[in-house]
């Protein structure tokens, strides 16, 4: 009887002891957290970034630890080349995104209008590059919340200009970069246009001064820097457009597209924003 007794009791003891193991789980597992990095249950946010952010998500939707920016390097002061390096608000700003999730960074530098395309196949993960917002995009990528405000505006030689206004564009030989809004506005909205594209604003720039163009159409910020290197060129002071600049993002990729909002907002809420706006010397009152 008193060993029946001893052996129940060690039955007893056996089980509590798998019992409490059991509760303590394997070692590897990733805890489930709420939205602010939170395990909703212990309180624990030992996962997630310094920002409150646990990064797997966006790791495990993207297969990889390297986030990849798009990007067309002739955007100045966005996106351009200083010292062979890839540099501008842009950049800046997308490898905050990339320490926000703790994620690797790099960049791809390419024409503008293989942007999208690049990313909806895989080759890049994000497009930073002053892209508006469009319908016509919106049907293919999804974009985050808007961080400038932006517009087309109209580049003319400062002697012998025929072109004074948005009026005076019909007929005329004007040039655009290529994919970009202000190839849009002038295909649209241009009565009888001699439209010239070109992979690169400079390019049209050059032309512009050289009098082979009667205007250059193109994004504000870009056009005010091309004319500030340029005696022969001024900017008129009209805006062709009203125009939101967003990251761009594949559909599928909704934790990125949650992580890029809650880099932007918290960049914004710290002053981060303010300063690299003043570092690139843009407009703090244009930023979103």
């Amino acid at each position: 009887m008193k060993l029946t007794k001893l052996l129940a009791l060690v039955l007893v003891i056996a089980l509590a002891v798998c019992a409490f193991a059991a509760c303590g789980g394997n070692d590897t597992e990733q805890p489930q957290t709420n939205l602010d990095g939170v395990n909703p249950d212990t309180g624990d946010n030992s996962n997630v970034n310094t920002d409150g952010v646990d990064p797997t998500p966006v790791i495990t939707e993207l297969g990889k630890d390297t986030l990849v920016m798009g990007t067309n390097a002739e955007f100045e002061p966005f996106e351009y080349r200083e010292n062979d390096e890839i540099v501008g608000y842009d950049v800046d700003t997308a490898k905050a995104i990339a320490d926000f999730v703790g994620m690797d960074f790099s960049v791809e530098d390419m024409a503008f209008d293989s942007l999208i395309t690049a990313l909806n196949s895989g080759q890049i993960d994000m497009v930073v590059a002053g892209m508006s917002v469009t319908d016509e995009r919106l049907e293919q990528v999804n974009f985050s919340n808007p961080y400038y405000r932006a517009a087309q505006v109209i580049i003319v030689p400062k002697e012998g200009a025929t072109v004074a206004s948005s009026a005076d564009l019909a007929g005329k030989k004007i040039g655009v970069q290529e994919g970009t809004t202000g190839d849009i506005y002038v295909e649209e909205n241009v009565e009888n246009a001699d439209l010239n594209r070109f992979k690169k604003a400079v390019d049209a720039a050059i032309d512009l001064a050289n009098g082979r163009l009667d205007a250059v159409v193109l994004d504000e910020q870009p056009a005010l820097r091309i004319v500030a290197q340029n005696d022969a060129l001024t900017v008129l002071d009209e805006a062709l457009t009203e125009e939101e600049y967003a990251i761009a993002v594949r559909k599928d990729n909704p934790e990125l597209l949650s992580a890029i909002n809650a880099c932007l907002d918290d960049l914004a809420e710290t002053g981060k924003t303010d300063e690299l706006l003043t570092k690139y010397g843009l407009n703090v009152e244009d930023a979103e």
